[in-house]
């Protein structure tokens, strides 16, 4: 669980620090990552508190994990 984390925090950071990074993914035929990403960024508010909530609950769940060892 730990290391599901760490790599979704990896993820967010690279995207996060790297400007550069949608050059770096394959050229998608179908524009199925095109439209995933309008939607992201036309509903950005939204998708930033369900990710933060997202990351909360998994934090919540570690902790418990952790207590009952």
């Amino acid at each position: 669980m730990i290391l599901l984390i760490l790599v979704e925090v990896g993820c967010a950071a690279f995207i996060f620090f790297d400007k550069t990074w949608r050059s770096d993914i394959p050229i998608d035929k179908t524009r199925e990552f095109d439209r995933i990403y309008h939607f992201l960024r036309m509903n950005w508010n939204i998708c930033k508190w369900v990710a933060l909530g997202v990351v909360i609950l998994q934090v919540r769940n570690l902790n418990e994990y952790f207590r009952q060892q």
